[in-house]
This record gives C-alpha cells, structure tokens and sequence, in this order.
C-alpha cells in the first residue's frame, strides 16, 4: 500500500504538469534544476570543509546541516500548507488504510521531491571527503539517506501536528504565536550570524561537539566520527537520528488518527455548543455604519482574518512581526519616513493582494446573491484598512518613541497610511487579476512567480512616490509634500477598487473558475 501511494505521489507531479500546460511543464523541470544545482553547490561545501579535518572545518559543516533541517522544521510552520501537489491525508480518510500504511507511503513520496533530493545531495558530500576509506564513505552515504529521511519525516510531522493545534481554538492561538517567535527569531538568527561566526573561531571546537549531539548534526556527524577512528560516538549518533525519526513518525501517525476519530476540539467547544450565544454578523465596532454589500464583506472579512481562518489570522500575526524587523534594520541608515514606508509595505502586503482568498468555493453562493462584486471587493480591502492603519499608527509611534524620532513622527504616519493606500490599490488589482484560493498548497506553489510580479509593481509605485515626494520637496514644505501625496494615493485606491470591481462585475465567472481551480 506504501508502493500505491508512491506511485499516487507521481501521479499528481505528472497532473499538475499537465494542468499548468508548458508553463507547469518548464517550472517543474526549473525546480528539479535549481534544486540539483543547489543540492550540488552544498555538497561541494561539505566535501570541502570535511576535507580540512579541522574544527572550524567541522563545524561550518554542522552549522550548515543544522541550518538546513531547521528549514525544514520551520517552512510549514511559517508557511503552512507548502508542499505543492502533495496527497492531502483527509482525502485518504474514506479507504482502509491504517495510520502506519498512510504514513509511510506519504514519506515516500516527500522524499522523491525536489527539495529532498537537494537535501540528500547536501549531506551526501561526505562521501567526498578526501582521505576516507571504502567503509566510511558507505557509512556518509547512509547517513546521508538518513539526514534527508530525518528532515522529510520530522516536517511531515510538524505540519501535521501544526494542522491538529489550529483545529482547535487555544491550540491555533498558541500556534500563531509561536509562529510568529519563530518568524521573527529565524530573521535575528540570520541577522546576527556572521557576527556570531567571526566569534566563534576560538571555540569551533565546543560548538561542533554541541551541535553533534543535536538530531540534524548526530546524523551528519556520523561520517566524521567513523573519519576520526571513534565508532562509538558514531553509533551513539546514529541512535539519536534513528530515534528523532521514529518519534516524529509517531507524533505524526498520532496526528492523523487523532484527525480521524474527530478529536481536535475542546471540551470548553462542546459544551459552548450546547449553551449557544447568539452571536452578531457585524463587529460592534462597525454597528455604525449604514448596511450595505460593502459592510457585509467587510465583516465578513474581518472574521476570516481574526477569527475564521487559521491561515489568515497567521498571516496577520506574521507579517507585521517581519514588517518591524525590516523597519528595525532600516532605521539606522534611512528617516522615520523611509523605514516606516517599508515596513508599511511588508505589512500590509499579504492582507491586500488576494482579498477573495479566504472565500475558496463559497464565493460562488455569494454571487449567486446577487450582489454587487465591487461593494464586495472594497469591502474586503476597507476590512484590511481597518487593522492596518491603527497598527501602523502603533508602529510608526513606538518606532519613534524608541529610536528618538518624534520631530518626524507626523510625517511619517502620512508616509505610511499613503503607503496602505497605495497598497490597497495594487490590491484590488491583484485580486481582480490573479485571484487564487489559499486552501490549495498546489495553488499557492503555482502562484509564486506571479506573487513575486505584484510584489514588483507595488515597490514600482512606491518608486514612483518616493521620486514624486523628493521633486515636490523643492517647492513645499514636507509635511505639506505628505498630505499631497496622501490624498493621491487614497484617489488611488478609490479609483481602482471601482475599475476592478466593475470588472469583476462584468464577468464573474473568471472569478468563480479562478477560485475552483
């Protein structure tokens, strides 16, 4: 049954590919060509550095091997879902197929992936090692197998085991916030590397014995210790690897029948359920406002991002953690204004840019209604405007108040409420053009290339701001030069939220195919 799933595994490499056409065709030889290359390039390092029989040599290596399992770890907690044409464990629910079978054949499927065989090809420069005998380069290259075999099972788990905390209430709201320490401490750690590096010359030695006792560094230090003559320590090692593996096997086989026997939610859930509350459509906050199509999405909105959808409420949590990084690492070189306009753009980036995201399916009820898509995709945006222009308010106010800005704080809360409009407005285009649904791991793979497109033509715009801003500076005063270019940049995203929409009116069915894809 394991050889089925394999096999079940190929076949969804060879649908996609013919789902996409000869774009989805170039793509997927793309990814196996970088990969390989990459897999190469790292496995030249390795061979490199294990040939130097030193330290620093040795512990280069393991800092790279450590770096590249916890790349593992991390992706499907900070992106949940990547894995693009993966068999989806709650279709294989309905055949009867214990937890070890469903298991063990979606491993081997993981491992015939790009990224796994990049993997294996990294840690497989240990057989390179000059100097090494016929038995220890056989035991690098099972290591290697071992270390590629470890990353694979260890991240299947952890997406599984992620997926089971965000089914329930309290599990997703501790996820989210792990995830975002875990976003935000991944950046620092890449930040502070190089220093931490040119320290750790004179105690390479300490850091390499710490980081062979770790599951990812045991597993590629096995070779070294069979080099240096010491086959305890190898075996020892090989004992934590082949541990850390049979564990992550089990928290995941554990994750999947708890998903089947309906277990995800809480009791506190159930016993709500039996008291229930009646619960308002429209956020207090907005009770205000006149009813309308407008309203209605942007309640509705606001609950998929806040309340709804795990991903969305992620996503959130995350982009702002990554936009103050970035704010943080700019602040020494460039003004309060240039900082915060960036750190606006990486926030508000991910909650504009595909509004109908979240709907999947369901948009198709929505226009049967017959309601207006432009009252709903200005909705969906206005719903996004609501949480980001108090946030950047906090942000752009604490940024001063930390880094002794206030003199500029004015103008900079201009700068990055312009820059959420503009932001809006590159969003209603994207998600008129591009529109995908975010439940789909084989969409948002596909998506990529176009994603990175958006991405280029808002920094475009905000290009062409920062110009208009500096040749305005020449005859106004610069706060002056801020509500200008604010008041064009909310005309903006009026003016194409009306375009967009009215083009979503005139031919729903685009939206509608683009979203059941």
């Amino acid at each position: 049954m394991a050889l089925v799933l394999f096999r079940l595994r190929l076949a969804l490499h060879h649908g996609a590919r013919a789902r996409r056409g000869a774009a989805g065709t170039a793509w997927f030889v793309l990814g196996w060509v970088l990969a390989v290359a990459a897999g190469l390039a790292g496995g030249t390092l390795v061979a490199a550095f294990e040939s130097q029989d030193s330290a620093g040599g040795d512990m280069i290596v393991l800092l790279l091997m450590t770096a590249v399992f916890l790349s593992w770890v991390l992706t499907p907690v900070l992106i949940p879902g990547v894995g693009g044409d993966a068999i989806d464990p709650a279709n294989l629910e309905q055949f009867p197929l214990s937890r070890g079978e469903q298991v063990t054949g979606l491993l081997l499927g993981g491992l015939v992936a790009p990224t796994a065989v990049a993997t294996f090809l990294v840690a497989a420069g240990a057989v390179f090692t000059a100097g090494l005998d016929g038995p220890t380069r056989v035991v690098s290259f099972l290591s290697a197998a071992m270390f590629a075999v470890l990353c694979v099972s260890v991240s299947y788990a952890v997406r599984a085991l992620f997926a089971a905390a965000l089914a329930s209430r309290r599990g997703r709201d501790i996820a989210i916030l792990a995830s975002g320490i875990l976003a935000v401490g991944l950046f620092l750690l890449v930040e502070t590397s190089t220093d931490v590096l040119r320290s750790a010359d004179s105690a390479a030695g300490a850091i390499r014995d710490v980081l062979s006792w770790a599951p990812p560094g045991a597993a590629a230090a096995i070779g070294m210790e069979m080099r240096d003559g010491d086959a305890a320590g190898a075996a020892i090692r090989a004992v934590i690897a082949v541990a850390t593996i049979a564990l992550a096997l089990a928290g995941w086989t554990w994750a999947l029948g708890r998903h089947v026997r309906g277990q995800s939610g809480s009791s506190r859930r159930r016993r709500a359920e039996r008291h229930p509350q009646t619960l308002s459509l429209v956020p207090r906050a907005l009770h205000g406002m006149r009813s309308s199509t407008a309203l209605a999405a942007m309640s509705q909105q606001l609950r998929y991002l806040f309340f709804r959808s795990p991903r969305a409420a992620q996503l959130v949590t995350i982009t702002p953690l990554f936009g103050i990084v970035v704010g943080v690492t700019q602040i020494g070189s460039n003004p309060l204004t240039v900082a915060m306009a960036l750190t606006a753009v990486i926030v508000a980036f991910g909650g504009v840019t595909n509004v109908f995201g979240y709907d999947g399916t369901a948009i198709e009820a929505t226009v049967q209604t017959g309601a207006e898509l432009r009252g709903i995709l200005a909705g969906k945006l206005l719903a996004a405007a609501a949480y980001l222009v108090p946030l950047m308010t906090v942000v752009v106010v604490a940024f001063a108040l930390v880094f002794d800005r206030l003199a500029d704080v004015f103008v900079a809360l201009l700068a990055s409420y312009g820059t959420v409009a503009v932001m809006i407005a590159v969003g209603a285009w994207s998600s008129a053009w591009n529109p995908f649904d975010v439940g789909s791991a084989a969409n948002r793979i596909g998506q990529l290339p176009r994603v990175f497109g958006i991405l280029g033509v808002a920094l475009a715009l905000i290009v062409v701001g920062a110009v208009a801003w500096a040749a305005l500076l020449t005859v106004l005063p610069e706060s002056v030069v801020a509500l200008v270019l604010l008041a064009a940049a909310v005309a903006l995203a009026a003016a194409s939220m009306r375009l967009f929409g009215r083009r979503l009116d005139r031919d729903p069915a685009r939206l509608l195919d683009a979203l059941a894809a």
